[in-house]
């Protein structure tokens, strides 16, 4: 009878077998003691990497459970290594098909491109260009205006009413994020090429807010209050919840996608008015006209505020708008064909121009190359 290898113990293991399984070992945790805490901070995105050939190549030779276990733990340990060497993170992309999606796996660098940086317009007009270095402003109705240890924009609450409402705009570059924490409480991500406008302290019956673009809403509960975004076409209320909001003028549509709370949206050119659940979005089409509603993972949506492009079911006319606003660069398309492909993954947001556009050749269906500083040529891949 054959022997059961699930329950082998150490004394069937071959010599040299037993070795390298032990210098293997000792090679790991000698990696193990050179990382700093730093390092194992980009655990979870190498979770995948138990997925990969070598963990079955690995389970053929060794057949021990209990190595089996410990020699996985030690391998994702030791891919924190290639990350101290500059190769950083993993990236998932797929092209989307009926049947089964195949998977690729690439590596690229962590550099950071997208900037913390805006244009702050004061009540009186005055311009203040802002990033990660400390701020602190009066406004006119003696709201504090301050930057966090983060960089990022925070207003302080302010008890007398005062007899005119003052606001203040942001205005996010191509190639630029922020973030803000209202005097209320409500924190807001802004994304690449955004304009939102808001009141230093709100007043009245109502906290009112103008969006321009691409932002995350962690609404601060008052039900005596509720929070109203505005867009060109589409308005939400709320009064206590998180959400992301996508409105930039060149879209067809107007995204607004719910994480948790309820939602009220109104739009003025469907003439319909829904009140939503967490894991939904309302799509607005501008050209039709026509308010549709849909069950999704919403927080793919939001993962931009965490540092990740997502891609699901999105045309490359739809990735080649979301690379040119986060890195400033203008696209060219060599036929109209191509817009219309379909891809689903994610890419780092942080990752360089360069790794992006070879993340997305190495698909093998699209070819993209930059042409001068600012300009990316996008064509049908040809062997």
């Amino acid at each position: 009878m054959p022997k059961d290898t699930n329950n082998m113990d150490e004394s069937d293991l071959s010599a040299s077998d037993k070795g390298q399984a032990e210098d293997t070992l000792d090679t790991l945790k000698d990696v193990l003691e050179s990382l700093t805490s730093k390092d194992f901070t980009y655990l979870n995105r190498l979770e995948s990497i138990k997925q990969q050939q070598d963990w079955r190549d690995v389970e053929k030779r060794v057949h021990l459970r209990r190595r089996i276990f410990l020699f996985r733990k030690m391998l994702a340990y030791a891919s924190v290594f290639f990350i101290a060497l500059g190769l950083s993170l993993f990236f998932f992309f797929y092209q989307e098909k009926n049947e089964n999606k195949p998977e690729q796996q690439f590596i690229a660098q962590d550099i950071r491109q997208i900037r913390q940086q805006a244009q702050l317009e004061l009540s009186d007009g005055r311009m203040v260009a802002i990033g990660n270095k400390p701020l602190n402003i009066k406004e006119q109705d003696g709201v504090s205006i301050s930057s966090d240890t983060s960089g990022n924009l925070v207003y302080g609450s302010h008890n007398m009413q005062s007899v005119q409402q003052n606001y203040n705009s942001l205005y996010v570059p191509r190639a630029g994020e922020y973030t803000l924490l209202l005097s209320d409480g409500t924190k807001v991500y802004l994304n690449s090429d955004t304009k939102f406008r808001y009141p230093t302290t709100f007043s009245g019956n109502f906290r009112e807010v103008w969006l321009e673009g691409e932002a995350f809403f962690q609404v601060a509960k008052d039900r005596t209050k509720p929070f109203i975004v505005n867009t060109q076409n589409m308005r939400a209320e709320v009064l206590g919840t998180s959400f992301n909001f996508s409105a930039y003028s060149e879209n067809t549509e107007i995204q607004l996608t719910l994480l948790t709370g309820s939602v009220k949206v109104h739009c003025d050119c469907a003439n319909r008015d829904l009140i939503i659940k967490p894991n939904t979005q309302v799509a607005l089409n501008k050209e039709t006209k026509t308010l549709q509603e849909y069950n999704v993972d919403a927080h793919l949506y939001a993962l931009w505020t965490e540092g990740v492009f997502h891609f699901r079911d999105a045309t490359v006319e739809e990735i080649a708008a979301t690379i040119s606003r986060c890195y400033d660069v203008k696209i060219k398309f060599t036929s109209e064909g191509i817009k219309s492909l379909k891809f689903y993954g994610q890419i780092d947001r942080y990752a360089t121009i360069d790794n992006v556009i070879d993340i997305i050749n190495q698909t093998k269906k699209v070819w993209c190359e930059k042409v001068g500083d600012d300009l990316v040529q996008i064509s049908i891949y040809k062997e």
